[in-house]
């Protein structure tokens, strides 16, 4: 066979590909050039920089001067289109004339073909109305992750005719008087806008219903059109994978200005927030599904299910979101490119930063832009902000101007969401009981406000909050153990220190690690570390014996603590350099799946385990390091030797040994875990063994 390579005859043969595991100095190379997989850094790129730039180190006379010339370009277009744009909207379905009035979409595709968008038919697809159901529309804006629906069209309408049946049950049954007051009355008002209209002819046998609900959000009840309990969204498909502004982008905003610009650059700066109004009534849907969805609400003056026809984007619909979104980051995206803003978009809400100086250029620019786009924005009431040096986003709240600091801008939770915590909370404290309802709703709270507390510090008792998400009993008494889980979680809300966002935040440590365990009858465990600077040196190292006590305390759980032995290290590479590693990322690598997916977790199931998780997250907290848990294979883990006591290749090149203080490992083991932080003798509250 060797013998017909090259030449032209065709012969059969199996293709064999093999993975040969990097050298350790080679796989470190490696990881030095990948640094942190979600470093601040992904959010940037050189169009952002340069804006960056521009805003917070440039002149700003010359910002002014091209906002003004990109404004006045742009009005005059506005003008120019105005017979075009009249033509156009006479030309649209009767239900996108009345939703889409004011908007201006030759110019809104004019901006993006020549500031290069990638979504060349938004204004195309806004005039025919955003399809909700099948195969969405590709933006070229979103990463590719194909998603195939659930049902066809035709299944989806099969099943519905006995779905439909049980929905307009549900609709009907008994609720809150005062919640379906309102949900009608702003469904009234919806019908007077143009946004929905009642079909009282509906045939519900050949639709698909959704349900409509209030959620009451604080003071507010908004309007949920549940169009998966139908079977509608499991007709939609897409190609892409949404994402949205976080914080993050703001955030690595902030970072790169504070590394790569000058001391004065974040000084006098402010922020405010932009609320579009009722941002997915402003845009209509495809004729196609506004023939065939139906949404059923509850009319409490008649006491019967109505019907209503959907002409605006309906919030529950997988699709609106797709939609919606396709808009938001194309007017992002001409803020950033055209008019040189520093934004960042959430669905509907745009946080906006600049210099003090130009700010009313900027909020000029804007809101003009939100102008000649005719999008509604909030011009008035409580979501209509001025400029502040305290900007409240996303309920969090970002400090330009903390007191008595320099060169740092704190990211923290408001008063209103540590309180409104705080209050379901001690309810629950005062009352004893919790379904698991409650349970769920209060656990997604706790995680998205621990998402932005700087650690996972809470996990552990979270875990023991979700005990109950899976309880079969309506309601549940709580026991003492949940009961101090629940007041260590209220204490941890109040206690929540801010996010620092320093120069430093872009930095990338690396940690490698390993643990070993030998012998048959008298097990020696032995570890090892390497830490690795954000400018590719070995700054240090140590490869340590574990004490005999240590080892003899993680034997009385396991004859083999080798899932332990892989903790410890990464525990004491923490407490070692935690400290250099402040207000900056840091990628662990582990050669232990089981160790890794445990600090991924903040959490796990032994005792010793517990306590090393629970210790590391504490340090990662007050030192507010955004970790990532990699995988290294043992033959590419340069810290094997050191764990193996084999030091020589790191004592030749220089490398800093230090050396671990086993007595304050043992007593910091044994003092952490307790009943507060949802333990109980070191168990876990929810361990099958107390139930």
């Amino acid at each position: 066979m060797l013998g017909k390579v090259g030449t032209t005859e065709v012969f059969p043969a199996e293709l064999c590909t093999m993975g040969v595991p990097r050298d350790p100095w080679d796989f470190l190379q490696r990881a030095i050039e990948v640094g942190h997989p979600r470093s601040l850094a992904i959010h940037l790129n050189d169009e952002v920089t340069s804006m960056l730039q521009q805003n917070f180190s440039g002149d700003l006379h010359l910002l002014v001067k091209e906002r003004a010339a990109f404004l006045m370009k742009w009005t005059k277009r506005c003008k120019e289109l105005e017979s075009a744009e009249r033509d156009l909207h006479n030309n649209m379905e009767p239900h996108l004339q009345q939703v889409l009035h004011g908007k201006r979409l030759l110019v809104f595709q004019e901006m993006l073909n020549e500031l290069g968008y990638p979504d060349d038919t938004l204004a195309q697809d806004i005039c025919k109305g955003f399809p909700l159901s099948g195969g969405l529309p590709k933006s070229k804006v979103f990463p590719p992750a194909f998603k195939r629906p659930e049902h066809d069209m035709d299944t989806a309408k099969k099943t519905a005719k006995g779905v439909n049946h049980g929905i307009c049950k549900q609709v009907a049954e008994p609720g809150d008087e005062a919640l379906n007051e309102e949900v009608w009355k702003q469904t009234e008002e919806e019908v007077a806008k143009g946004w929905t209209w009642f079909d009282n002819a509906c045939d519900v046998k050949s639709k698909l219903l959704a349900k409509r609900f209030g959620l009451q959000q604080g003071e507010k009840v908004r309007l949920i059109d549940d169009s998966t309990i139908g079977g509608f969204n499991a007709t939609c498909g897409s190609s892409e994978r949404l994402r949205v502004h976080s914080v993050d982008e703001m955030s690595a905003y902030i970072a790169w200005c504070l590394t790569h610009l000058p001391g004065e650059a974040m000084e006098k700066v402010v922020g405010k927030t932009y609320d579009l109004k009722n941002a997915y009534k402003q845009y209509g849907i495809a004729s196609s599904d506004r023939d065939l969805l139906r949404l059923a609400v509850w009319n409490p003056r008649d006491k019967e299910v109505n019907f209503l026809g959907a002409n605006a984007l309906p919030f529950g619909a997988i699709g609106s979101v797709s939609a919606f979104l396709r808009v938001s980051m194309a007017v992002w995206y001409l803020g950033v490119r055209g008019l040189r803003l520093c934004w960042t978009s959430f669905f509907d809400d745009y946080t906006l930063l600049s210099k003090g100086l130009a700010a009313n250029s900027a909020a000029i620019a804007a809101e003009s832009l939100f102008d000649m786009l005719g999008i509604q924005f909030a011009r008035d009431g409580k979501k209509a902000v001025g400029w502040d040096t305290k900007v409240r986003t996303l309920g969090v709240q970002f400090d330009l101007k903390p007191e008595g600091q320099k060169g740092v801008v704190l990211l923290g939770h408001t008063e209103n969401r540590v309180q409104e915590l705080k209050t379901a909370l001690e309810s629950f404290l005062t009352c004893g009981v919790m379904t698991s309802k409650d349970a769920e709703r209060l656990r997604g709270r706790l995680q998205w406000f621990e998402s932005f507390a700087g650690g996972r510090i809470a996990q552990q008792a979270l875990r023991t909050i979700s005990s109950l998400v899976s309880d079969s009993r309506v309601q549940r008494s709580l026991r003492n153990p949940e009961i101090n889980a629940i007041k260590f979680l209220r204490d941890r809300v109040l206690s929540a220190p801010p996010t620092c966002i320093k120069a430093t935040n872009l930095q990338t440590w690396l940690v490698f690690s390993d643990g070993a365990c030998e012998g048959e009858t008298d097990k020696e465990g032995t570890i090892g570390a390497i830490l690795v600077s954000p400018d590719g040196k070995l700054c240090s190292y140590f490869p340590e014996r574990v004490p005999t006590e240590l080892m003899q305390k993680l034997m009385l759980e396991s004859a083999h603590p080798i899932f332990e032995l892989e903790l410890l290290p990464v525990w004491c590479a923490m407490k070692e350099w935690g400290r250099l590693m402040r207000h900056s990322q840091c990628v662990y690598y582990l050669d232990n799946e089981a160790a890794r997916g445990a600090l991924t977790n903040g959490a796990t199931s032994t005792e010793y385990g517990r306590r090393m998780v629970q210790g590391f997250v504490i340090d990662e907290m007050e030192h507010q390091i955004k970790t990532w848990y990699a995988r290294v294979p043992t033959s590419s883990n340069l810290a094997d030797k050191p764990s193996r006591l084999e030091t020589g290749d790191l004592d030749a090149l220089g490398v800093s040994r230090v050396a671990i203080d086993w007595q304050t490992v043992n007593t910091l083991l044994d003092s952490t875990g307790s009943d507060g932080w949802g333990f109980k003798n070191g168990i876990l509250v929810h361990s099958p063994a107390l139930l």
